[in-house]
This record gives C-alpha cells, structure tokens and sequence, in this order.
C-alpha cells in the first residue's frame, strides 16, 4: 500500500514547497498504542511501589465511584505526558520507532498546550474515551479518513500533519509486536509487583536479624 503525499511550507526556512509522505493509519495507530502501553508500564510501576507504601490512597477501586474518577485521572495523565514529550522533545518513543512525527503544517512543533489539545481530540473523537463498540466505530472512521487520503478531524482542527520519516513495513510490525509485549509486561507487574516487594522486605529483615 502506497503512502499519501502532500506538500508543505517549512516556516524558517524558505518558501517553497516540500514534498512529504503522511504516515499511514496502521503507523499511526501502532504508534500510539505503543506510547500508551509504554506509559501506562511507567505509571503501573510507580503505582504498584507507591500502593505498597501507601495503600490506603493507592488501593485498587473495586466500584465505579471508585473505577470512573481513577480511568479519567490515568487518561488525563497518559495525555499530559504524551504532550510533554510533543511539546519539548518533539516525539515520542512509538512515533520514533514507527518513523513517524506529529508536526505543524507551518514546519514547527507542537506547543503544550495544543499537544495536549491533540490528544483530548484524539479520545474524544478518536476514541469515543475507549467506550466498548463506540470506540471501534471511531477508529474506522478515522481509519477511512486516512485511507482516503484526507485528514483526521483533530489533525484538520489543529493544522497538523503526521508525516512518515522512513516508511518501513518491518517497523510497523516491530512497534505493533512491542505494544503486545509491554501489555502482557503491565499485566505482570501489576499482579507480581506487591508480592516481589513483601518478598524483599522479608529478605531483609531475617537479613537483619
């Protein structure tokens, strides 16, 4: 499947027109499911050693006055850092590994504040806040966007592209292998985390004896 393509000015620079190639839709979603996995890896990890230590305000919701306020809040959090990295470093680790980079049609990056408008968009509209069946539907949607070479509504609101550096088959495959794996790793530290921690208290206090 070839790539779309599309023109743009590099503010700056000078003022001709340049030829890029936009990611295509299995780049892009790739991508950020690998950034949410890497993140959320992140977020479990210090969760798990924070819960253990302070369990009373890190314990596990077990109802959805407890779930609701806890998914929006991780939501909230996977989008502010997924910005952060937009907004000072210019990518992020699934974009980097994918080839591919979120960027303004004048050329620049993306500021905080629109990064993270970006990604509310991206939820929201994208996403549908990952609702059960909804939010496939908005996935194809996008997808059929994509796919027919236009742009995707956030990316219209915001006048950004998402263009392809090196456009590599194996590295879609690589990033998509990647997020699987770090998915079964999350899953692992959340269940084994609190164990292997009273485990190596115990080691230490017999130590200590």
């Amino acid at each position: 499947m070839s790539l779309k393509t599309t023109s743009w000015a590099r503010s700056g620079y000078d003022n001709d027109a340049r030829h890029v190639v936009l990611a295509t839709a299995g780049q892009r979603f790739w991508s950020r499911q690998l950034d949410v996995a890497f993140l959320l890896l992140i977020i479990s990890f210090v969760s798990g050693v924070l819960s253990h230590y302070f369990p009373d305000a890190f314990s596990t919701p077990t109802n959805l006055t407890g779930i609701i306020p806890s998914f929006l809040f991780t939501l909230t959090l996977l989008m502010a850092m997924d910005a952060f990295c937009l907004a000072f470093f210019g990518q992020t680790f699934g974009r980097a590994l994918a080839g591919i980079k979120v960027i303004k049609k004048s050329g620049r990056r993306l500021t905080l504040f629109e990064a993270f408008y970006r990604n509310m968009l991206v939820l929201i509209v994208g996403m549908f806040l990952y609702l059960p069946f909804l939010d496939l539907i908005a996935m194809l949607f996008a997808y059929s966007r994509i796919r027919n070479g236009r742009e995707t509504i956030w990316d219209e609101s915001l006048d950004t592209y998402v263009i392809s550096e090196s456009a590599s088959f194996g590295g879609t495959i690589l990033t998509a292998v990647l997020t699987i794996g770090l998915i079964l790793t999350i899953s692992v530290v959340q269940d084994g985390f609190g164990q292997s921690l009273d485990q190596a208290e115990l080691t230490a206090s017999e130590f200590a004896r």
